[in-house]
Parts: structure tokens; sequence; C-alpha cells
């Protein structure tokens, strides 16, 4: 019976806000029930969830269209704990999570010869577009898997480009054509 009562108990903090994203100039509180455990996070964490976004929208691209580069745009964001926001507002001398950001997911493009090639937008209801990074693990785990990182190279230059509200694009990019993949192997 205690484990039941344990059990109960836990459903009662499911509403709890356990942190909060500040992406895209929103404040969004995230509830225990959802929210990703951030001691849990390591530098697979984000890496999965972008590996298989990209890989699902490929799957789906490559029945309507060929492509020899794959562009993908993120948003990126800091994330707070409870006590630093008030009246949906960032407490002045509040502090984000050290090298934690959130970030979405906002589009997955194909390319043909420098043109785009995919006509519709791919969208995934099923699997997350949304998660949390160790930033600049993140960054270095991109170009290790072989992308072209374009945004902040740090978590400092991150946080500064949010905070001083400074508009950012996060792109990475990856080239598939054959000519490429000649090249590597010939290394």
């Amino acid at each position: 019976m205690e484990n039941l009562k344990e059990e109960l108990l836990k459903l009662r903090t499911n509403k709890e806000i356990v942190y909060y994203d500040y992406l895209n100039g929103e404040i969004i509180p995230q509830k225990r029930k959802y929210a990703t455990d951030l001691n849990l996070l390591n530098k697979d964490f984000a890496l999965n969830i972008i590996d298989q976004y990209i890989l699902d929208a490929l799957r789906t691209y490559a029945y309507r269209c060929d492509f020899d580069l794959v562009k993908t745009n993120l948003s990126a964001g800091l994330v707070y704990k409870p006590n630093d926001i008030e009246n949906d507002t960032i407490k002045l001398n509040a502090r984000p999570y050290d090298n934690i950001a959130c970030f979405e997911i906002n589009s997955v493009r194909t390319y043909l010869d420098g043109e785009q090639s995919n006509d519709k937008e791919y969208v995934n209801e099923i699997s997350s577009y949304r998660g949390y990074a160790l930033y600049n693990e993140l960054v270095k785990g991109l170009k290790e898997r072989g992308f072209v990182f374009d945004g902040p190279e740090s978590f400092e230059d991150l946080k500064n480009a949010v905070l001083y509200g400074q508009d950012f694009n996060i792109d990475i990019s990856m080239d598939l054509s054959l000519e490429n993949e000649k090249k590597l192997i010939l290394k």
C-alpha cells in the first residue's frame, strides 16, 4: 500500500514547474510530467534527437525528390530555474543553467545542384522536434558528424546573443553529393 501512496503523491507534483525555457523571446514553463531531467543530459542526448529527425525527414523526401545537400534550421534558447521567473518575466539577476540550451528544429530542407528540391515541409508529429542540449558538446558533436555549423559557437556566445536580443540563426548542413563522398574515401 505504501508504494501506491508514493505513486499517488507523485501525481500531485506533475503540474509543478521545474524550469522555464526562454526560446524565441517566449518564456515557456516546463511541468514535471513532461520535463526532461536536465541532470541526465549527455553529449549524445540532443544529437540523437536531431539525427533521428533529419533521418526521418530525408526518408520522406527521398520518395519525392533527389538531393545532394541537407540544411536544417534550429532555434536555441536558455533554461532558467523557477525562482528566476516572476510574472512571466526573467528577474534582473537571473542566471540560466550553465551550458544547457533548449532547442527546436524549425526546418529540414534538401537541395539538388543549389536549388531547393523538397516541395513540402517535413512535419513529424510523433517524434520530438524539441529538446535540451549541453550546448558546447552539441556544437562539437555536430561538427564531428560532418555537419557545417553556422551559429553561436559556444554557450557564452549563445547566452550573450539571447540576453542582448541579437538576431541569430543556427543552420547546420551536410554535403551529400557523391563527389564529396569520393573525396572523403580517397583521403
